[in-house]
């Protein structure tokens, strides 16, 4: 079982990351689904059925009538239905994007205090219940911070886009706010101190050694974005090109032609999300890795718990 709590270079902080994810992907994404996926599910079904709505208005439409006054007929005729729907669809989005976010680093900390994943669903979904209230005050402290983190961040970002070649530093803006804030939450999970002392304590790590942990963030940000655009763009390159190879039929049927770009749409959507999905986790667990690295470099953890073991066996 890999030991999380350990001092790492560059290149042990990649192979360690994938390491842990051939250990545990297994039982990592089953408990993940276990908890999130009926909510997944449910966020599909919403979407699925935005995207059929849509594209029937879009098939009515082709005709006399302006297909932007048919659209917003419908719009008008049923504005407290579609406020509902917007409403929970917002709602359960939100709802996955927190458990996606909190999922994680919940899970490693369980992986080191258990030393391997010898731990069940009810034992993450309890260790949620447990820190509910630090949940609650961690995204209110973070949203107060992110004023002030994003308008830096955002202007940072904004001066690298323009200057061309700083486009390819963008990742590491990211990896250094990601990292900081992945690195506050799972010390405040983990300790007694206050939010504040966490994030100052988080911001504390990324800069310890911070071309080795934020580059490494950074590389995973980029390779993640890189393997989701590939695989999301294949599917939505064989749809545009089914739909112009098959004009003849498009004016023929176009409700046969609107039901296959729906489904087009449909499996751009899936893979693009769930890809997002794992993709996140993954990047997770890399921040999770170098967040365990910082912290045994900073306070040597395992070392003062081997040298306890050892007076203990000593006696």
């Amino acid at each position: 079982m890999i030991q999380l709590y350990k001092k790492r270079e560059f290149g042990e902080l990649f192979s360690d990351t994938f390491a842990f994810l051939r250990q545990t992907g297994k039982h990592f994404y089953k408990n993940y689904f276990l908890i999130n996926g009926a909510f997944i599910l449910v966020l599909m079904v919403l979407a699925y059925f935005f995207m059929k709505v849509y594209t029937s208005l879009l098939a009515t439409s082709q005709g006399p009538i302006n297909p932007d006054a048919t659209i917003e007929n419908y719009f008008n005729d049923n504005a407290l239905l579609i406020v509902i729907f917007m409403a929970v669809f917002a709602l359960v989005a939100v709802f996955v994007t927190f458990i996606t976010y909190i999922y994680t680093p919940v899970y490693m900390l369980l992986y080191a205090k258990k030393g391997a994943a010898d731990f069940t669903t009810k034992d993450i979904v309890n260790t949620l219940k447990k820190n509910t209230g630090k949940l609650f005050i961690y995204f209110f402290a973070s949203m107060l911070i992110s004023l002030a983190v994003f308008l830096g961040g955002g202007i940072a970002i904004l001066i690298l886009f323009v200057t061309g070649i700083g486009i390819f530093l963008i990742p590491l803006v990211v990896a250094v706010i990601t990292l900081s804030y992945n690195n506050a939450f799972m010390e405040y999970l983990d300790s007694g101190k206050g939010i504040f002392n966490c994030f100052e304590y988080g911001l504390q790590l990324t800069f310890k050694r911070f071309w080795v942990s934020a580059g490494c963030v950074a590389l995973f940000y980029f390779m993640i974005q890189i393997i989701q655009g590939i695989m999301t763009l294949i599917p939505y390159l064989v749809g545009i090109f089914s739909v112009f190879t098959s004009s003849s039929s498009l004016g023929s049927d176009p409700d046969e032609s609107m039901g296959i770009l729906l489904t087009i749409m449909l499996v751009f959507y899936v893979l693009s999300f769930l890809l997002g999905l794992v993709g996140n986790t993954v990047v997770q667990m890399n921040q999770g890795i170098v967040y365990f690295s910082l912290k045994e470099e900073n306070e040597n953890i395992n070392t003062a718990s081997v040298i306890d073991q050892i007076g203990t066996s000593g006696d």
